[in-house]
């Protein structure tokens, strides 16, 4: 499978992002800020600060990766592609819960799609790495991601994540070290990079919190994400010519 679970006890440690900055003293306020998060210039944030008793992982992320236009073309690639899918109450792991997936090869979007995911693409990954079939992720409102580490066996260093249709929070726990605990806000529109300390050591979760570092946010609603991973060592010997 894709997941692997990691649980740990305790309560999360905020990241200090730009995204949390604004205090939100009412639901229009906040659904206002965070209309304006999205429409912000791209941002890439290139640490974070610390939290719990370790460094928190490097994670590139950027605020606007993808415009509004944009953003409906994916939905609209996103629900032709899972237009037979129905969803699920629970993964065969038990780590996703009210969700419907699928993988399409990178070929299979309309030109224009890929010319989007391409750029998004170039944007995360180093020049010529070779990527699996994009995994279109399709959470409800009430829809949970568990906290999990991705399969080191499936897929290679990168798991590459655009968020569309709603913002979202993660939480970041590490593997070895239980307090080692911390969020990270997910706009709509944005995209992240877990790749190094951030893929390996420390497991990742959605929720439907409504609090990001002491602040009240929108609740969650229905969260379409476009994952992008590169391909495993031991896949690239077997599609390599043998000579």
């Amino acid at each position: 499978g894709i997941h692997r679970s990691m649980l740990h006890a305790g309560p999360p440690r905020c990241l200090s992002h730009q995204a949390a900055a604004q205090v939100m003293l009412s639901s229009a306020a906040r659904a206002a800020s965070l209309r304006r998060i999205c429409s912000a210039a791209s941002l890439r944030v290139p640490s974070l600060a610390a939290c719990g008793s370790v460094s928190p992982p490097h994670i590139p992320m950027w605020g606007n990766a993808i415009s509004s236009e944009e953003e409906e073309l994916l939905v609209r690639e996103a629900e032709r592609a899972l237009r037979q899918r129905r969803y699920e109450p629970g993964h065969f792991d038990g780590v996703i819960k009210q969700y419907r997936e699928v993988q399409r090869p990178l070929g299979r979007f309309s030109e224009e799609a890929r010319a989007v995911l391409n750029r998004v693409m170039k944007m995360a990954f180093p020049a010529g790495i070779s990527t699996l079939p994009v995994h279109i992720l399709d959470l409800l409102p009430e829809g949970v991601i568990g906290s999990h580490v991705d399969s080191k066996d499936y897929s290679g260093s990168y798991v590459v994540g655009l968020s569309l249709l709603s913002h979202s929070v993660m939480t970041l726990k590490h593997q070895e070290l239980s307090d080692a605990q911390c969020q990270l806000f997910l706009p709509r529109c944005s995209l992240y990079v877990l790749h190094g300390a951030a893929r390996y050591e420390w497991a990742h979760a959605i929720t439907q919190t409504d609090q990001f570092c002491g602040q009240t946010i929108p609740h969650k609603g229905r969260r379409i994400s476009f994952l992008f991973r590169d391909r495993h060592p031991t896949e690239l010997s077997r599609m390599a010519p043998q000579s």
